[in-house]
């Protein structure tokens, strides 16, 4: 199993895509949106994140929808760089837009 990004043909979209056995699946940022994928644990859980209108921000498909994850400080940057079998992510986040920027370890169900 594997994570990677993969963009639409034209150059408009970027989207998270979960392969399994050779077979590719688009996840669904939550908010709709670009999405990308930086991390995957044993189980398929994709870390990655999501742009919103102001920012990026942390999220993890765990099936075809994403959710996003909650940074520091409403509206600042996170991202997600990989998650484990326990569902849990690690990231960074920033405390105000770009301010300072923390570790992160978000435990998601």
């Amino acid at each position: 199993m594997s994570a990677v990004s993969a963009g639409s043909a034209d150059g408009t979209r970027l989207q998270a895509v979960r392969w399994t056995r050779g077979r590719p699946e688009v996840l669904v940022s939550p908010n709709g949106g670009n999405g990308a994928g930086t991390g995957i644990s044993t189980g398929g859980t994709v870390a990655g994140y999501v742009e919103t209108p102001d920012s990026l921000q942390a999220a993890v498909w765990d099936g075809p929808v994403g959710e996003a994850l909650a940074p520091l400080m409403p509206g600042a940057l996170s991202l997600a760089l990989d998650v484990n079998q326990r569902g849990e992510v690690v990231g960074s986040s920033a405390t105000a837009v770009l301010d300072e920027v923390h570790a992160v370890v978000w435990r998601t169900p």
